[in-house]
């Protein structure tokens, strides 16, 4: 499971809680989860890679998102 995919199949980007249930398939206690998420939200947003807008995770570039969506996650 990738969150930027999470991200990428919405051009609007994928809400926080979103992105925790997709993590719940690894990580099931909610604890560690949510430190986990903030933890990648984190060094995504640091990257560049991702940016919130209005309360969602979208990618900062629609070329990236694209790009990720055809080579990355299929």
């Amino acid at each position: 499971m990738h969150l930027p995919s999470q991200c990428a199949r919405d051009p609007t980007g994928a809400s926080r809680n979103t992105l925790s249930q997709a993590l719940a398939e690894h990580i099931r206690d909610p604890e560690p989860r949510k430190e986990r998420l903030r933890y990648l939200l984190e060094v995504l947003e640091s990257d560049g890679y991702l940016v919130m807008v209005d309360g969602r995770w979208r990618f900062r570039m629609e070329l990236l998102r694209r790009y990720w969506l055809k080579l990355v996650a299929p």
